[in-house]
């Protein structure tokens, strides 16, 4: 056998058999052949523009080019009708990560939790918070009657509180069971609501029932082109086309029905250009189920206003706990100092002299919690 080795061309970095030194050899050590040893990863750079350096590593090194950071391609329109939060982070601190138990966005970078909830059960995820409302008896199971009784509670309803209890509670039921043998009741458990997460959704929920912050704000970069404040119908409606998955077209309903249903209960005409919107507040609220406390409430405490409003005055009434937002619709819009306000009808009842309407002025967008479109008052 020749005592001369062969190189592959994919082996040419190497040193060759007969370039390493011998130990206890007189004279000069050995001349290396061969091309040398290329930089470990851990110290290859990656130069701007990816000239000058070993592209493999241009995801694994800090020292990035701007390209590297690039979310948009001119051969994908899509990309650049669909922005991403790329300043995010300076806002809120790991925004990827996903959060168990708090709601956080660039408004509230710390993140808030149900207030309804804290106290009595401290340790729900975030959709166990989104759901639990609707858990009229307490007991970590929604009912068909819960059901119906949930969306009474909100407003809506005989035929609509009907509808939801197939959508929820015929479609879910099953899923969050821990048995094989279906519950003939179709009883939704909330311990394993998780397991009920349809697809074609925004994802502002993973898997496990956390929340994503940088999914929600994905949300309202990609698809609130009118206003970073609001959505309009339309677009809450482009924004359900975009985010089917292909061959889902449980999660296609699901998501019309979801949206639709807050369509209803929380829209409002904004008061400039008369369009259907749903607040950023508003659509924050429902993702940890806070909305539906805050309309409940507010129903509670309009109903309680007209039952004392035959003997009340109006200053009395002013101050019995019936406050602009208790679903009445804004009268009047005006703008002062860049800001839109709204005047409200916040009662009207029967004094000496005739009937006085109470108004109070509040912030555009709280003036409004419940709809008379599907919704009972």
């Amino acid at each position: 056998m020749s005592c001369t080795t062969r190189r592959h061309a994919s082996l040419a970095h190497r040193w060759t058999p007969t370039s390493r030194p011998t130990p206890n050899r007189k004279g000069p050590a050995p001349r290396r052949t061969g091309r040398a040893r290329p930089p470990s990863p851990s110290r290859a750079r990656f130069s701007p523009g990816g000239k000058g350096g070993d592209e493999d590593y241009a995801l694994a090194t800090l020292d990035t080019s701007p390209p590297a950071f690039a979310t948009a391609a001119d051969a994908a329109p899509i990309t650049r009708d669909r922005p991403l939060p790329v300043d995010l982070a300076n806002d809120v601190d790991n925004p990827g990560l996903p959060r168990a138990s708090l709601v956080v966005d660039r408004q509230h970078p710390h993140g808030t939790r149900n207030p309804y909830l804290a106290d009595t059960y401290p340790n729900l995820s975030v959709l166990q918070q989104h759901v639990k409302f609707f858990d009229r008896s307490g007991d970590g199971i929604i009912s068909m009657l819960d059901t119906f009784r949930g969306f009474r509670a909100l407003g809506f309803n005989l035929l609509f509180s009907v509808m939801a209890i197939f959508m929820i509670n015929g479609t879910m039921a099953y899923a969050t069971q821990d048995s094989w043998i279906p519950d003939p009741r179709f009883r939704v458990y909330i311990k394993n609501i998780h397991k009920a997460k349809h697809g074609s959704d925004s994802e502002s929920y993973d898997t496990e029932g956390r929340f994503v912050p940088e999914k929600f704000e994905e949300m309202w970069t990609k698809y609130a082109k009118t206003s970073a404040e609001y959505m309009t119908a339309r677009e809450l409606f482009q924004m359900t086309e975009a985010m089917r998955n292909a061959v889902d077209p449980y999660g296609w309903i699901a998501a019309k029905f979801e949206w639709g249903t807050l369509l209803l209960l929380v829209g409002e005409r904004h008061p400039a250009t008369g369009e259907l919107v749903v607040t950023r507040d508003h659509l924050r609220g429902q993702f940890d189920g806070t909305l539906f406390y805050r309309i409940e409430e507010e129903r509670a405490k309009l109903a309680q206003g007209r039952a004392g409003a035959e003997t009340a005055t109006a200053e009395t009434f002013a101050t019995s706990g019936t406050v602009a937002g208790a679903g009445i619709r804004p009268v009047e819009a005006v703008t002062e100092g860049g800001r839109t306000t709204a005047t409200a009808d916040v009662s009207a009842q029967r004094v000496a002299g005739g009937e006085t309407a109470v108004k109070q002025r509040v912030p555009w967008g709280s003036a409004q919690i419940l709809k008379d479109v599907g919704v009972e008052e």
